[in-house]
């Protein structure tokens, strides 16, 4: 987090009107959590975030055109968070297999909701009320990107165009819409794509996930009592918890790994304003409701750090080689100057490696937010790493560097009970 995104998000969680209006997502939050696959719930659910989202996106043009800075970026971080609430129903509903929502969250973002947002309501209405279907509406959620509504139905889930005027059924756009959706459900059952010389493949894990979130629970309750609380997860993994609301809160100053070099620190705010929806939200984690909406309006701030370099012996105490990107010092310094957008792009052609001095395949720096925003266990990551490089070795198996590969993990949702 750059000294300039910081004189930014600090005003923000300071500002009267942004505590107010977000804690009158509190109660929508809460039912989020308690729908249990109600259809008509989830659906009044995404009507209360409907009229809250499209308030405050009107609120956030008037004040981009008045030159007020802050108040836009609170109507725009506030947007967001119900958008997170939405997510973490899509999560839920997924069983969280990140395979399908990592998937379906790779299309450019819908921008400002407009009328057709209430179109598609009343349509998923219909259809609650005919076929007592669960359906989500895809503009009020960050993670589902395909179709206008995603429809679920006993086990099975589909998605629905509802499109008008320029976007009606019968146009280019609509037609190349449905292609996509048939290609990706065709790809989501069968686990395996070809385009040309490249090719999308998805493996789960049979491995349990496990997840630090017991002690992640234990070292809120100190930060809530005192301010401020720290401590390591693993010997991997540090954490330091800030909470904001309480009178004597201070700034941190320990540095955990401070004589390691490869080390990589992350906060829950550090994607400010920003979707994040191949992470799991804060929404879905097993901890009090009042923590968990603490975590994602930022009354607690959580500052992961992960130590690489001990990562790197974890790997290794599991028979796997371990390696750090190596972009070239022209390189490097591209990527530490470039704008965000661009930073991310020169990023992802600097992966890291896993390998067994047979079979390689490669990671990007994303991939260790399940570590350091999802706090799963290192042992969680390696070991289905692990299960992955036997398969290809076994059914000799080699991913080129045009693979797009999703991993995820069969029996995750038990975690986030």
């Amino acid at each position: 987090m750059t000294p300039e995104e910081l004189n930014t998000i600090i005003p923000v969680l300071e500002a009267p009107v942004y505590q107010k209006l977000s804690e009158a997502l509190f109660e929508i939050f809460q039912l989020s959590r308690q729908t249990d696959r109600n259809p008509a719930q989830i659906l009044d659910i995404q009507i209360g975030l409907s009229h809250y989202i499209r308030e405050l996106e009107g609120k956030k043009s008037e004040f981009k055109r008045q030159g007020d800075h802050i108040r836009a970026t609170i109507a725009r971080r506030l947007a967001l968070l119900a958008k997170q609430i939405a997510d973490s129903i899509a999560w839920r509903l997924f069983e969280f297999d990140r395979t399908v929502v990592q998937r379906l969250s790779e299309h450019p973002q819908t921008g400002h909701l407009d009328q057709t947002v209430l179109a598609d309501l009343d349509c998923a209405r219909r259809i609650v009320e005919n076929e007592d279907a669960i359906v989500l509406v895809n503009d009020l959620t960050t993670t589902l990107r395909y179709g206008d509504l995603t429809i679920f139905s006993g086990d099975q889930y589909s998605f629905k165009e509802t499109k008008y005027g320029k976007a009606s059924k019968r146009s280019k756009r609509s037609k190349r819409q449905r292609k996509q959706l048939a290609e990706i459900m065709s790809f989501l059952t069968t686990g395996i794509r070809f385009e040309g010389d490249s090719r999308t493949l998805i493996f789960n894990s049979n491995i349990q996930a496990d997840a630090y979130h017991n002690k992640l629970d234990e070292i809120i309750r100190t930060a809530k009592n005192r301010g401020y609380a720290q401590d390591y997860l693993s010997e991997c993994l540090a954490v330091q918890i800030i909470y904001t609301r309480h009178s004597g809160v201070a700034v941190p100053t320990w540095k955990p790994f401070s004589n390691t070099e490869f080390v990589w620190s992350i906060s829950n705010l550090d994607n400010f304003t920003s979707p994040t929806p191949r992470v799991v939200p804060y929404a879905n984690f097993p901890l009090s409701e009042r923590d968990c909406f603490d975590l994602l309006i930022g009354n607690l701030i959580i500052i992961a750090t992960l130590n690489f370099e001990c990562l790197k012996g974890k790997y290794s105490e599991f028979g796997l080689n371990f390696n750090f990107p190596q972009p070239s010092d022209d390189e490097l310094n591209a990527i530490l100057t470039a704008p965000i957008a661009t930073r991310k792009k020169l990023m992802a052609k600097h992966g890291f490696t896993v390998d067994d001095g047979k079979t390689l395949f490669t990671v990007l720096a994303e991939y260790f937010a399940r570590i350091t925003l999802e706090f799963l266990t290192e042992n969680t990551l390696i070991e289905g790493d692990r299960e992955l490089i036997t398969l290809m070795g076994r059914e000799n198996l080699q991913i080129p560097s045009r693979t797009i590969l999703y991993t995820g993990y069969k029996h995750e949702k038990e975690i986030w009970k």
